[in-house]
C-alpha cells in the first residue's frame, strides 16, 4: 500500500472491515499476532502478551480503559512522531491509563520522526525509517520473549 494514494487506501479498506477481518482472527484466539486495531478489543484477553505498533483507528480513550479493565496481558505499545491514527495525544492518554505501574507490565515505545505504519512499511533505505522498523521488531521481540 502507498500511502500517498488515498484513493487505493479506500478501496483496499472497504474490503478490509471488521466484518471481514474479525472471523479468521476468531478462529486463532490464541495466536500472538492479529490487527492492531483488534488489540483493543474483546478477544485479546486470551492472549499472554500483547504488541501494537502504530494501533489504527482505537476509539480513545474507550479502547485503552477497556483493555485496563479486562485484560492482564502485559502490553507494549510501540508509538511514533506522525500518526493520524494515534497521535501524540493519543500516546499520552495511554500512558495516564497504564502506566506508573497502574498496569504491569505496560511499556510505550517511542520511535521519533517516524509516521504511522512504520513498523510494517516502513522504507529501509531511509535510516531513521529503518531504524524504527528494526527497532520495533526488536522491541516486540523482547517483549514476547520476557513476558510469555
Amino acid at each position: 500500500m502507498d500511502p500517498v494514494k488515498t484513493d487505493d487506501f479506500q478501496k483496499w479498506f472497504v474490503n478490509h472491515t471488521e466484518a471481514h477481518t474479525r472471523p479468521p482472527l476468531d478462529n486463532h484466539r490464541g495466536a500472538q499476532e492479529g490487527g492492531g486495531d483488534y488489540l483493543w478489543r474483546d478477544w485479546v484477553l486470551h492472549w499472554y502478551a500483547s504488541v501494537v505498533s502504530h494501533p489504527s483507528l482505537p476509539q480513545i480513550p474507550a479502547d485503552p480503559e477497556k483493555y485496563f479493565s479486562t485484560s492482564r496481558s502485559p502490553l507494549l505499545i510501540n508509538s511514533c512522531t506522525n500518526d493520524s491514527q494515534f497521535p501524540l495525544e493519543a500516546s499520552a492518554q495511554a500512558d495516564a491509563i497504564f502506566g506508573e505501574d497502574k498496569f504491569v507490565p505496560y511499556k510505550r515505545e517511542y520511535f521519533e520522526g517516524s509516521t504511522h505504519g512504520f513498523a510494517v512499511r516502513g522504507d529501509v533505505t531511509d535510516p531513521v525509517a529503518k531504524k524504527a522498523k528494526e527497532g520495533a521488531f526488536d522491541s516486540a521481540v523482547k517483549w514476547f520473549s520476557g513476558n510469555l
